[in-house]
């Protein structure tokens, strides 16, 4: 491939995104042209911006002949995009990934995993344009259990790495080591950034069912208990996820599950920590919080209004629809939990910011009380936090706590 075809695709983002040109479509070729339309991109590019100007572009990586991959760095985040080209020289693919500084760089199955268990990969999703990659972990000798993993929000990949961390991947790893099959599988919206999600179902529930249902029909002749576990937001929709099923969960544990979907007020409280930690941001994350309350009002506006103008409306939070929007807002999980008498396991980082052990697990806590369900059950763990680790110590990766591990490998034998 030519590099000034690279050179020339590059310089014409970076300009487009500091406004400086028009966004040059004629070496795109016709299916990218039909997928991701300008009001696509117009809606990447308001979301990208909110990370503040670009400070500078760097890493330019030919990691195949036909797939390049750049590093933006922007005042409050950093971002890969990967350029993707057929045979004839024309993009074919433009995708958008958060760097999230520094990613662990040491997710590959170790040796002493790869000869007790054995991974398959597997294509899964309902729209054959659209596929996504699941990894299944099963033990060579013995399979006492099988889980099956939802991530929190945002996108995420099937190892749900954010920084320096890959809690899916660590806890797969280490329940492999005690005879528990996992399946993992990457966010529709890792894969395909450019795709407008009209809600959670079709962000994620349709495909957590389709890995949930591939992983039993692997191991339906062992007859062992299948447990969904999910993260943060990804914990709310298992009890959805487990209605879609074709068979009977034995259990579900949740990691960090916030007790309802107040992402609004939510955020706005996770901003206004995350200035009083990093002073130095102040006006960034002020900045953010204003738009963040300029997003709730505008909801509430659309709430009001009959018309359909809040379908993928970019004044809404996270540029979301309004039926997305709706669909959380109309949904309760501790009633949708209540709707089935199947035991739970919930889980607390104490040094959370983003789910409050103060607030969110006291309201589980009450629920598991009320539920008369006696393998139900709560942990907080005061050290930890969001992902499970103390931040604390020092590390250049961090691991899920081994007493985490333990403690779910020992529910799931209990059930």
């Amino acid at each position: 491939m030519k590099s000034e075809i690279i050179e020339n695709q590059v310089l014409n983002l970076i300009q487009w995104l500091r406004n400086e040109t028009e966004l040059s479509l004629t070496n795109w070729n016709i299916k990218l042209k039909k997928n991701l339309t300008l009001d696509k991109l117009e809606t990447i590019k308001k979301e990208l911006l909110k990370f503040g100007k670009i400070q500078d572009v760097s890493n330019i990586n030919e990691l195949e002949n036909s797939n390049f991959t750049i590093q933006i760095k922007f005042e409050l985040s950093e971002y890969f995009v990967n350029f993707r080209f057929d045979h004839q020289n024309k993009l074919k693919g433009l995708f958008f990934f958060p760097n999230n500084y520094e990613l662990r760089e040491d997710i590959k199955l170790p040796s002493n995993i790869i000869d007790i268990a054995e991974e398959i990969t597997s294509k899964i999703g309902s729209n054959k344009e659209f596929l996504i990659d699941s990894s299944m972990l099963i033990p060579l000798h013995k399979t006492s259990a099988m889980m099956v993993m939802v991530q929190g929000s945002g996108a995420l990949d099937k190892n749900e790495n954010v920084g320096n961390c890959a809690p899916f991947f660590d806890i797969a790893v280490n329940l492999v080591k005690n005879n528990i099959a996992s399946i993992r599988f990457d966010k529709r919206t890792w894969v395909y950034p450019f795709l407008n999600m009209k809600d959670p179902e079709e962000e994620i529930i349709n495909d957590a069912v389709l890995a949930a249902n591939l992983a039993y029909d692997q191991l339906k002749k062992n007859d062992i208990p299948v447990v969904l576990l999910g993260h943060s937001q990804g914990a709310l929709f298992l009890a959805k996820i487990a209605e879609k099923l074709k068979y009977t969960v034995s259990g579900f544990i949740l990691l960090a599950p916030p007790a309802d979907n107040d992402i609004h007020n939510r955020l706005i409280y996770q901003l206004n920590y995350l200035s009083g930690k990093n002073p130095e941001l102040h006006d960034i994350y002020l900045k953010k919080i204003k738009e963040v309350t300029l997003a709730k009002r505008n909801w509430e506006k659309c709430k009001k209004s009959d018309s359909n103008i809040c379908d993928f409306d970019d004044n809404l939070i996270f540029n979301k629809a309004g039926e997305y929007l709706k669909y959380l807002e109309s949904y309760d999980p501790i009633e949708e939990f209540n709707k089935i008498n199947i035991p739970i396991f919930v889980l607390q980082g104490g040094k959370d910011y983003n789910v409050l052990p103060n607030k969110d697990f006291l309201k589980w806590k009450n629920y598991v009380l009320k539920s008369n369900n006696r393998k139900s059950v709560c942990k907080l763990y005061p050290h930890l936090n969001h992902f499970f680790y103390n931040e604390d110590e020092v590390k250049s990766f961090n691991y899920v706590e081994s007493i985490v591990i333990k403690d779910i490998v020992d529910w799931v034998e209990c059930l």
